[in-house]
């Protein structure tokens, strides 16, 4: 289905410093540089976010090791906060608006650009301005969603939003909420169930294919608020990413080995109306990129079925906007 109109449904631009750090995955790409890969590759529109980390909450120390664990909050006042590594103790003191400047080149990209992208911004909620900062961002400018990165939750799960204003100003304006999925605690889908069920104005997208946690998949199918998007399928059906294997039997781990099986068994946990097609490029290279949206597009499955996870589902999911 070469002619097939995809919209990309997690995409990242700008730098992220701590894939930088760690050196494992790409960390940069600028908005020119994701609209010519659009281009060449035939994605209709893609939503665009903010790249997950900053300096703020990276760890400053040259010389601390190069490991996944996320800087913690160790205090805060009125006006700012300090955040703690857990590797070498080192603090990084922030008095300013953490997300500024990201959520500004995405905000840019999307006036220069209407017809191409759906603007996400990020906020940091341990940030004593945060409601503040949310406010202004929606007076002055249109945005279609909000996601808060697992790095600034961290150790936390979702449900530390529960109740409070930033999530009930997110409620009032309709935002589209994206969370992070993963095997870590703060990553766990299942704790974002009291959020959507409390939140019902709201839609909710789970990044990661909800990392195949049938649990989730069978609560989320009942509600009318929670899609999927299936970043990062290739990587499951390859083997690359295989910490998901516990939750599924050895028949489906067989099952999703092939790219058209993982599809398939998402459509059967969920049903094709909750899926959604994304990439999360830049964490991908420009040939995983690719190779994503090329098994899509050849995957062994009904017209119909591909036409909604490619490109109707997302407008639909962001009906307050189309």
């Amino acid at each position: 289905m070469n002619n097939l109109k995809i919209i990309d449904s997690h995409a990242n631009i700008g730098k992220d410093y701590w894939r930088e750090k760690i050196r494992r995955y790409p960390s940069k790409l600028s908005y020119k540089g994701l609209l010519k890969i659009m281009e060449k590759n035939g994605i209709e529109k893609s939503i665009i976010l903010p790249c997950p980390t900053g300096k703020f909450n990276v760890c400053s120390n040259p010389t601390c090791h190069k490991t996944n664990s996320f800087m913690v909050l160790s205090h805060k006042d009125k006006k700012s906060y300090t955040l703690k590594c857990l590797v070498c103790g080192s603090e990084n003191h922030i008095n300013y608006e953490p997300f500024k400047y990201k959520n500004k080149a995405v905000l840019n990209a999307y006036k220069k650009n209407k017809d191409k992208f759906y603007p996400f911004i990020a906020i940091d909620y341990r940030y004593p301005l945060a409601t503040k900062v949310l406010k202004k961002l929606l007076r002055d400018n249109e945005i279609y969603g909000i996601k808060f990165y697992a790095v600034t939750l961290f150790p936390d799960t979702p449900e530390i939003l529960m109740n409070t204003e930033i999530m009930d100003i997110v409620s009032e304006n309709n935002l589209c909420v994206m969370f992070h999925s993963g095997v870590e605690k703060e990553s766990n889908p299942m704790s974002i169930l009291k959020l959507t069920k409390k939140y019902k104005r709201n839609n909710f997208i789970v990044a990661h294919c909800a990392r195949l946690h049938k649990s989730f998949l069978r609560c989320a199918k009942e509600m009318k608020n929670i899609f999927i998007e299936t970043s990062l399928a290739n990587m499951f059906s390859d083997e690359k990413l295989n910490y998901y294997k516990g939750s599924l039997t050895t028949e489906e781990n067989e099952k999703i080995k092939e790219i058209n099986g993982l599809y398939k068994f998402l459509v059967e946990q969920i049903g094709a109306d909750k899926i959604l097609f994304g990439t999360d490029i830049p964490a991908v290279g420009v040939k995983e990129y690719e190779a994503q949206i090329k098994s899509f597009r050849n995957l062994d499955l009904d017209k119909e079925t591909i036409i909604k996870i490619g490109y109707n589902n997302v407008e639909k999911l962001l009906r307050r906007f189309n």
